[in-house]
């Protein structure tokens, strides 16, 4: 694929409002988008030690986790990101979109996961849920890449809990997901109970799913 987050990751993405329906199946649309925040983890997979023994693991480049700098990665990233749609309409709550991007030695991108997509729900402590309620894609229509609503199977239930409140981020500040509960049915949990995830310790990582704020876009333009 030819995508790129440098050059794709613009007001070009989310000009098609049809993918900002309303969540619960409506069909106005959510109009007015003030600021989009973009946060980014990026992971390179490299030689972790564990036990005396080097496995190759994809690994925060934020993390601490011990390497052997005489051994090399194998070249091939992934890059996360959550995007948090700031919009104009005072009684909506903000969006929030997640997915991951793939590449491989040559930073050629191989993959697109899905968009999972939902309303970022402000807590009273300082910190933020993230509710994905639907899942989106990215798809080139006429040389540009567009958000557009997936047909089939968009139902979801994953929430987010990250340590920050994401509006209240500047530039290059830090937020980490330090929860998440998959509310559908799974190989572990059933069909009827909830998977709670906690990629810090799952990880034995501070920074497992550890991202930074790197830019916010206006919609009048593609960088600020």
């Amino acid at each position: 694929m030819n995508f790129s987050p440098e050059k794709n990751l613009s007001s070009d993405l989310w000009k098609n409002d049809e993918w900002l329906s309303k969540l619960d199946g409506g069909s106005t649309a959510v109009q007015g988008i003030s600021e989009v925040y973009v946060f980014e983890a990026s992971f390179s997979e490299i030689p972790v030690e564990q036990n005396g023994v080097s496995n190759y693991l994809m690994v925060n480049d934020l993390s601490e986790k011990t390497t052997r700098t005489s051994l090399e990665g194998t070249g091939y990233t992934q890059r996360l990101f959550l995007l948090v749609f700031s919009l104009t309409q005072n009684n909506k709550a903000p969006i929030g979109i997640y997915f991951s991007t793939s590449y491989n030695k040559f930073n050629q991108c191989i993959g697109i996961d899905p968009l999972y997509i939902g309303e970022i729900q402000g807590k009273v402590q300082a910190n933020d849920l993230f509710h994905a309620e639907k899942i989106i894609c990215i798809e080139k229509q006429d040389s540009v890449y567009r958000f557009i609503p997936k047909k089939n199977k968009s139902k979801t239930d994953i929430r987010f809990y990250t340590d920050k409140n994401l509006l209240t981020c500047d530039i290059g500040d830090s937020i980490n997901i330090i929860e998440i509960i998959h509310g559908m049915g799974n190989m572990i949990s059933g069909t009827n109970d909830f998977l709670f995830l906690h990629p810090q310790n799952i990880m034995n990582d501070k920074s497992a799913l550890e991202f930074k704020l790197i830019k916010i876009i206006k919609p009048e333009s593609s960088k600020h």
